[in-house]
């Protein structure tokens, strides 16, 4: 049984090995839309934070 699943698995990687599925336009657009307004305000974010300022260490 195990045999006979294993080799329904390489039935399944063969046939959809190099599918790609049709994606509408529209969706592309939506996704990079969203990608650019998140990295605008991750960027913003980042920029407007100030960095800790170092501690010092006195010798002992």
């Amino acid at each position: 049984m195990k045999k006979e699943l294993k080799n329904i698995d390489e039935i399944f990687k063969q046939a959809f090995d190099e599918f790609e599925a049709d994606v509408d336009p529209s969706i592309w657009n939506n996704i990079q839309n969203a990608l650019d307004s998140s990295t605008d305000s991750t960027t913003e974010t980042t920029l407007d934070r100030e960095l800790p300022k170092p501690t010092s260490v006195s010798p002992a």
